[in-house]
């Protein structure tokens, strides 16, 4: 159940950045070492560079297995290009620069570009409310605004995992306006508009929707038209017809129980989240759009930088489409993608005019790690912090002294803890005879103690600080502090277990409106399960009828009671948080 319910990590479809992380397109600097200035350097220094990339890309360059294209951009000329590993196993087709591929997440950019020209022609504001041009959506609490789905702060619920939650499969056919309809179905939002930043595909869907009823073309025309079109990127598409030949396409692989397999959605045709097939020859001549103009009116690249706001007046790293951030001591913009097989990554240095761009076709390769390889290749001499070597890059961040304490100290901090805004439970315990932060599904992670109520995670490369309040006897709360992220506030809670003649109470049928599904919960050997369309789940009592998944701890179940009969539940999974479930009759579910 967790490749159903999870919030589509990282990737699978269009996962894009982790909250409040970055990346950027590489910039060219002097004329010394490799590759620097508009021309290639020495053939000997070219060759080097190439060795070494080589060297990064050796695992997949090879007859049997998939790969990736290779693009590096300075000062407006590509000075790095190559394909590594095969498009198509099946016909043994390898992969070079021309090689097209589904971009994930990265097309992102491409879809807040379509906003800002609208709005530059005057057709469109940023502080519209998405109900001017959406009007079925529902009229929430306070408007959402069309900039506040460009920076993942709108608080829509995001469609894949409101998919997932209903039962519906990604292999399946769905058109813009069915998934339009899906999302005005939900009448609540995950949180008040402009509150929080949470990643949100839903948010570029219902932006392309928003482009095709302002302009009158589809979203397709539009960009290719405003964009692909006079840019000459004639390899590049929105993927909306899932008949449609497309010469050189690489097909997406993933692994299996060892096993390389075909993992590509050739059905799914959403766009406005993903959907851009491209090549990295193509990617260049958009990153110099960026520099030499070439779509929109003066301010047109500048306005893509434009970072979110929040209601608290915090600034957020997330642009259009764009994350800002910074890699070795330098400024970056960055963006990622997945779906399916594919992983692709984009990392441009903008103070150096250098631009890295990373498609893969296997669903093992990490293209924002070997992106960042590249660019130690590129940029070395300009990076003022020194490269991490393979060994090196997860290196642990170094800790404060340990303090020792005594049986009643860890007893206070010891128990379960409960996040009301992310819906995850984690448990402090001693593990192998360590005190552990325990993540739902078992997953666990040393603390060290630096004070009585004050410790550090033990064997991470980032700082990631854990206290607890109040300041004497057993702790209430529980704060997790992750560095460059806003803290994660727990509230103490007492963990529950249930017989089988309770878990009875719970069992029977749920409906829920807003996905249109029913859910089936049954007791079978003591123990409580939950069965949605196509999928089944083991239910663990977090506390009192507060229930998580056993494969995918990320859904949770709160019951809802009058008086001991349970009428209901709300389902929070990650980028979906309160979908009401009534319970039903046998019928349908009024």
């Amino acid at each position: 159940m967790a490749d159903r319910f999870a919030a589509r990590p990282s990737q699978h479809k269009r996962e894009g950045l982790p909250p409040m992380t970055t990346r950027v397109l590489l910039t060219a600097l002097c004329a010394c070492a490799v590759l620097w200035g508009p021309a290639l350097a020495s053939e000997k220094e070219d060759r080097s560079v190439g060795e070494k990339v080589q060297t990064i890309m050796a695992e997949w360059d090879r007859a049997d297995s998939p790969g990736c294209a290779i693009a590096v951009v300075q000062r407006g000329e590509t000075v790095f290009k190559r394909g590594y590993g095969q498009a198509n196993l099946d016909h043994g087709v390898p992969i070079t620069s021309r090689t097209v591929f589904d971009i994930g997440s990265v097309s992102k950019q491409f879809t807040a570009a379509a906003i800002a020209l609208l709005v530059q022609q005057g057709r469109l504001s940023l502080d519209d409310d998405v109900r001017k041009h959406i009007p079925e959506m529902p009229e929430y609490e306070a408007p959402v605004l069309v900039r506040q789905l460009i920076h993942h702060t709108s608080g829509v619920r995001d469609y894949l995992t409101v998919m997932a939650l209903a039962g519906l499969e990604d292999h399946d056919v769905y058109t813009l306006d069915e998934v339009v309809q899906m999302i005005a179905r939900q009448r609540k939002l995950n949180f008040k508009p402009g509150a929080e930043y949470l990643y949100s595909n839903s948010g570029y869907m219902l932006l392309a929707e928003i482009v095709e009823r302002v302009s009158g073309r589809t979203f397709a025309e539009f960009v290719d038209e405003q964009m692909f079109g006079p840019l000459g990127m004639s390899d590049s598409r929105v993927y909306v017809d899932s008949e449609a030949v497309i010469p050189r396409r690489s097909t997406g692989y993933n692994l299996d129980d060892e096993r390389i397999i075909v993992d590509h959605y050739y059905n799914f045709a959403v766009p406005g989240d993903g959907q851009v097939y491209t090549t990295v020859e193509d990617l260049a001549r958009w990153d110099r759009a960026f520099y030499d103009g070439g779509v929109g009116a003066e301010g047109f690249a500048d306005s893509l930088l434009e970072q979110g706001v929040l209601n608290d007046g915090a600034k957020i790293n997330y642009a259009f489409g764009l994350s800002h951030g910074n890699y070795r001591g330098l400024d970056v913009l960055e963006h990622n993608g997945a779906w399916g097989g594919f992983r692709a990554d984009m990392l441009r240095f903008p103070g150096e005019q250098t631009s890295v761009f990373t498609l893969c076709n296997y669903g093992e390769i990490d293209a924002t790690r070997i992106g960042r390889q590249v660019a130690d290749l590129f940029l070395d001499d300009r990076f003022e912090e020194p490269e991490q070597d393979s060994e090196e890059a997860g290196e642990e961040t170094a800790l404060p002294p340990a303090v020792e304490l005594t049986a009643q100290q860890i007893d206070d901090v010891s128990g379960r803890y409960f996040n009301p805004a992310s819906g995850n439970i984690r448990d402090i315990a001693v593990v192998d005879g360590n005190l552990s932060y325990v993540r739902r599904g078992g997953r666990t992670t040393e603390l060290r103690a630096v004070a009585p109520r004050e410790f550090r995670m033990v064997g991470l490369s980032v700082e990631v600080v854990v206290r607890f309040e109040p300041g004497q006897g057993p702790a209430t709360r529980m704060r997790v502090d992750v560095a460059g992220n806003d803290p994660f506030m727990h509230e103490a809670v007492e963990p529950a277990s249930y017989s089988a003649a309770d878990l009875a109470r719970f069992a029977g049928r749920y409906f829920s409106d807003e996905l249109d599904v029913a859910y089936v919960l049954s007791v079978e050997e003591g123990q409580l399960y939950l069965q949605i369309p196509g999928d089944r789940d083991r239910l663990s009592a977090g506390f009192a009828d507060y229930f998580t998944g056993t494969d995918d701890p990320s859904v949770a179940l709160e019951f809802q009671r009058s008086g001991d009969e349970v009428r209901g539940f709300v389902v929070n999974a990650g980028r979906v948080r309160g979908v009401v479930f009534r319970r039903a009759d046998s019928s349908r579910g009024e």
